[in-house]
């Protein structure tokens, strides 16, 4: 969408962006529904799907993909590409450290979301860290620093592991222009 032009391009950019303001609590309800009837609630796949889509991701891809020349796409279709072919292989392998930075933006994210959990999740035995923190809080405040300590050591290391592609995905730095500038 960030690159085709086509009627109504920006009413649909816009009302996607604006569902990015919408309240969990608005929408717990349609995939309380939608889980039920695909038979995935009470199961880790009620809080890893919902988790990896959404309007910040297609925000955030189409700021990204709107930094790709046009010339690149003009010459894949001068070769004679289809709009899939194009997608396929020109597009995603200049997405590859966008699609690493989003991931550790929704990993964090979601590492740390309650709600989802708490509407989706029954099983104690698959419910998140999240949900034992808070667990831990009410029921032994004391004893509650030891886990939150523990509970932040894989979202840093996600991050350190992740740092660069984070650092090149987020300032939209294409990674083959960028190469290619060097070997001049």
């Amino acid at each position: 969408m960030a690159k085709f032009r086509f009627k109504f391009k920006d009413v649909l950019y816009y009302i996607i962006i604006l569902c990015m303001i919408i309240p969990f609590s608005v929408i717990v309800l349609p995939q309380y529904m939608l889980f039920k009837n695909l038979g995935i609630f009470d199961s880790v796949l009620a809080i890893i799907l919902p988790g990896g889509y959404g309007a910040m991701g297609f925000f955030f891809y189409c700021q990204f993909i709107k930094q790709i020349p046009n010339d690149i796409l003009e010459a894949g279709q001068i070769d004679g590409a289809s709009p899939l072919v194009l997608l396929k292989k020109i597009l995603a392998p200049m997405l590859k450290d966008c699609s690493l930075a989003y991931l550790v933006i929704c990993f964090c994210t979601n590492w740390n979301a309650i709600d989802p959990a708490i509407a989706f999740i029954r099983t104690t035995d698959i419910q998140p860290l999240s949900i034992a923190l808070k667990e831990a809080f009410i029921n032994a405040p004391e004893v509650f620093f030891a886990p939150a300590v523990l509970y932040m050591i894989p979202p840093v290391l996600v991050y350190l592991f992740f740092s660069e592609e984070l650092v090149r995905g987020l300032s939209f730095e294409i990674s083959i222009m960028k190469g290619a500038s060097n070997e001049t």
